[in-house]
């Protein structure tokens, strides 16, 4: 079976025990947005943030043999970045953004980069968490429907003559940000044709199809990127 012993790096995805009413109830909410509002699967967004890691910390350095404590220094740090990734229901992607630690704009890829101005033109927008994380916030998400999901949409009505109340679904997973009142509010308050619906916690592999290639072709496209550039 070219089975081997392995070391486990992550502890098993747990699935709620009541996953398929739960992606049920997702399928019903969606069918009805759709048919409501009759939305094109152009307007159909489904976006999640992976992490894209380009060193990981060490767990091994060099001493005496025989040596049976080891101090190890960056053996909890990892240098990685978090980009968000869109796509729709018709397959067309929806430009990045990538959130780097750091406060200023120092800690985001400098204009001279090898790219950079190729992914501005994409739309990508690179910017510092403003913590002591690489991780989305709601004030990048924040951003995210400012500099991003606003006007991606607002091309997707031009080119198919839509009026500007067309509704809009944003298929997100369930995530402590996407869910709180302050996100939730934000929304509503600023992008009332932006209908929210949340993929089931645990359940991104069932209920989101998009999402795991979509997560996986741009960390490997990432990956590849970095190991050329070292």
């Amino acid at each position: 079976m070219h089975w081997s012993e392995r070391r486990a790096t992550r502890a098993a995805q747990k699935v709620p025990a009541n996953w398929v009413d739960q992606m049920q109830e997702l399928r019903l909410r969606l069918a009805w947005y759709i048919k409501e509002y009759d939305i094109p699967p152009e307007l159909i967004i489904n976006f999640d943030q992976t992490n894209i890691v380009y060193s990981h910390g060490s767990s091994t350095t060099w001493a005496p043999t025989g040596s049976k404590q080891v101090a190890v220094v960056g053996l909890e740090e990892k240098r990685a970045f978090t980009v968000v990734v869109g796509v729709t229901c018709a397959g067309q992607a929806v430009p990045f953004q990538v959130i780097y630690k750091g406060a200023t704009t120092a800690s985001v890829p400098s204009p001279a980069a090898t790219s950079y101005t190729d992914c501005r033109n994409l739309g990508f927008r690179f910017l510092p968490s403003g913590t002591e994380t690489y991780w989305a916030s709601f004030e990048t998400m924040v951003m995210y429907l400012r500099d991003i999901i606003e006007p991606f949409v607002s091309r997707a009505k031009e080119k198919l003559g839509l009026p500007d109340e067309q509704k809009t679904i944003l298929l997100m997973d369930a995530w402590a940000v996407h869910r709180s009142r302050q996100f939730l509010d934000h929304l509503a308050s600023n992008y009332p044709n932006f209908l929210p619906a949340f993929v089931p916690a645990g359940c991104t592999g069932y209920s989101q199809p998009p999402g795991l290639p979509k997560r996986f072709t741009a960390q490997r496209c990432c990956g590849s990127m970095i190991c050329s550039m070292i």
